[in-house]
């Protein structure tokens, strides 16, 4: 019965960064204990430790069913550049950190933050981050360009530390991953 607020926690962490969230939760046990606290008074102590707007996020997680869901669907060279083509399957919407694994063994993480959010999490991470252009939430595709050429990338991976509830995981890998 307690599934759904323990995913909500987690997923917020994942927006808004560890640092922030650690800060936050000791904030509201202080500002809220014994008390009775509704949805409202944790998004606004989330915002203000964060810096970032998360209306958005209780809307979608509390209001609705709607479910997360991103994929990469495709890569290619342009130009000096490499294009990486990715989609929102479903209807939540969340900022994604893309890590993108050279052939070397190098991973550069890049997170593309909600144009909802009004910012991002890079200063409340604790993992270094290249932060994007945020993502209009009502788009369903956007384009990541990035300096790195498309010889040398081996793989593309939404969410390589599994932070979000994807219903779909099979999609979040560039290339694809054969059925095992």
């Amino acid at each position: 019965s307690y599934t759904k607020g323990q995913l909500f926690l987690k997923q917020i962490r994942s927006v808004i960064g560890d640092e922030a969230f650690d800060r936050a939760m000791l904030q509201y046990f202080d500002t809220w204990k014994f008390k009775h606290p509704n949805p409202n008074d944790i998004i606004r102590i989330m915002e203000k430790e964060s810096d970032l707007e998360l209306d958005w996020f209780k809307e979608h997680w509390i209001f609705t069913t709607n479910q997360i869901d991103y994929a990469v669907d495709t890569m290619y060279a342009e130009g000096s550049q490499t294009v990486i083509e990715l989609s929102k399957p479903g209807r939540m919407p969340m900022p994604l950190d893309v890590t993108v694994t050279t052939s070397n063994g190098d991973k550069v993480v890049y997170n593309i933050p909600l144009r909802i959010m009004r910012g991002d999490k890079s200063a409340h991470s604790t993992t270094p981050v290249k932060v994007m252009e945020d993502w209009p939430w009502v788009e369903n595709n956007y384009t990541l360009r990035i300096n790195i050429p498309a010889s040398t990338i081996t793989s593309v991976t939404i969410d390589e530390e599994v932070s979000v509830v994807d219903v779909d995981r099979s999609n979040n890998v560039f290339p694809r991953q054969p059925d095992e």
